[in-house]
């Protein structure tokens, strides 16, 4: 496997820029390599059963808690660079930070969020899909389980909306907001699907002639 220069610390000299990456880089995967050492292969087999998702949050906050050991480090080192930097700067070396590029966690964050969102809404849509194709949306039949098509979808959304507000990171309104109505559109689609199997009035039997009850009698007028 070819290894890139920035990966073997080659040209780490050529900018801050590089070095800073590097030590990034280097400590994420310092911090990956410690967690399979105490444990963390045992953790991954047991993620085979979960989704996917679910078990690459839990692995990178875990080798986030690692990695996040080594950040005092790296800000000493971050200062230090800035220090010597400034010394050429009449600003104080405000335009050595301006110079530096930063790192969009809050929208790598939010595009990671928002593909969980679509995974958790794509897996309740799936199990509609399959039953609409295995049901035969009869609502007379005794043995179609219209009510358990219902109570599972429940369960999946439940899931997925406890799973989501324990995820260990500051989450947004709208994500809220998208994981709501993601799961209305669902539960509507759904309804419209049983709608189509006719009203409530179709199916309730016709009322029998009573022959014991005068014209006048009240349940005639039902």
């Amino acid at each position: 496997m070819k290894t890139s220069n920035l990966e073997r610390g080659d040209g780490v000299e050529d900018s801050a820029g590089s070095k800073v990456d590097y030590f990034i880089m280097s400590s994420t995967r310092n911090a990956f390599s410690m967690m399979l050492e105490i444990g963390g292969n045992n953790k991954i087999v047991e993620a085979e059963d979960e989704e996917a998702s679910e078990g690459l949050l839990r692995l990178a906050k875990e080798t986030e808690e690692l990695t996040t050991k080594r950040a005092r480090r790296l800000e000493k080192v971050l200062i230090q660079m800035v220090a010597e930097d400034s010394i050429d700067y009449e600003d104080g070396g405000k335009a050595v930070i301006r110079e530096m590029v930063p790192y969009k966690v809050n929208s790598i964050i939010f595009n990671l969020l928002k593909t969980w969102i679509d995974e958790r809404l794509k897996k309740v849509n799936d199990y509609v899909d399959r039953a609409k194709e295995t049901a035969t949306w009869n609502l007379k039949s005794k043995t179609e389980p219209y009510t358990q098509y219902s109570v599972e979808m429940l369960k999946l959304a439940e899931e997925a909306v406890g799973d989501f507000f324990e995820i260990p990171i500051g989450i947004s309104n709208d994500l809220v907001q998208e994981l709501a109505d993601g799961f209305e559109s669902l539960f509507q689609d759904y309804i419209s699907l049983v709608s189509l199997c006719g009203s409530k009035q179709s199916y309730i039997p016709t009322l029998p002639p009573l022959t014991r009850c005068n014209k006048d009698s009240k349940f005639l007028k039902l």
